[in-house]
């Protein structure tokens, strides 16, 4: 299997998961926050070893130590972009109409910009009313 490909699979697994959350957990499909910790409680799979013998015990109650964070810190990332890639699909949007609407609107500015750097229009100034389709 090449890189690439365990990247897409990883990929799969992870927009399952957080699919999974959005339906369970309304909550979390506005709240990036919120996600990432359901994921954590649910899915990361931490655990913490006494006396040198790995024991699962419940999230509510881990402290997570900075080189265990480590450990899954890009993950974190993955949870977000996975969230982004099902709501540009259209499923389960945010329940909260506020969220839904700064996420467009933020979403259409970085296109712009995106637009504007890769034509090579860096620097150009643009009054907010453009921006606001």
């Amino acid at each position: 299997m090449t890189y690439i490909e365990a990247v897409r699979q990883e990929f799969r697994g992870m927009k399952g998961q957080v699919e999974d959350l959005l339906r369970r957990y309304p909550d979390a499909r506005n709240n990036d926050f919120y996600l990432i910790w359901l994921w954590l409680k649910e899915f990361s799979g931490l655990e913490v070893s006494f006396s040198n013998n790995p024991v699962k015990i419940p999230f509510n109650y881990l402290w997570l130590e900075y080189e265990d964070f480590k450990k899954i810190a890009g993950r974190l990332e993955t949870v977000t972009r996975a969230r982004r890639k099902i709501q540009a699909e259209g499923l389960f949007l945010p329940t909260d109409h506020k969220v839904l609407f700064r996420r467009r609107r933020k979403q259409k500015a970085m296109r712009r910009v995106m637009a504007t750097e890769k034509m090579g229009y860096v620097g150009t100034q643009a009054s907010e009313d453009e921006w606001d389709d």
